[in-house]
């Protein structure tokens, strides 16, 4: 529900209602659900035993040996514009 309504009014309006925005709350609540299921200590981020250590060094953009949700997200940005 929190995924289509865009605006935060608590319902869920026409212009929000599009199968543009459907793809979109897919699409974000399937991210949400595999970084979930790869952080097994429930501690919002990735470290080198959840995550493939060769695949870090593309995301960890601070350089801290983690991974946040938000960087997870920037990096596969970075990756499918680099693509497309």
């Amino acid at each position: 529900f929190e995924a289509l309504d865009s605006n935060g009014t608590g319902a869920i309006e026409a212009s929000e209602f599009s199968s543009e925005a459907l793809a979109d709350a897919r699409r974000s609540i399937m991210k949400q659900h595999l970084f979930d299921r790869l952080d097994d200590n429930d501690d919002g981020v990735l470290t080198p035993d959840e995550f493939p250590p060769r695949r870090m060094a593309g995301l960890d953009s601070d350089g801290d040996g983690k991974i946040t949700r938000e960087e997870l997200h920037d990096g596969r940005t970075r990756h499918w514009r680099k693509a497309g």
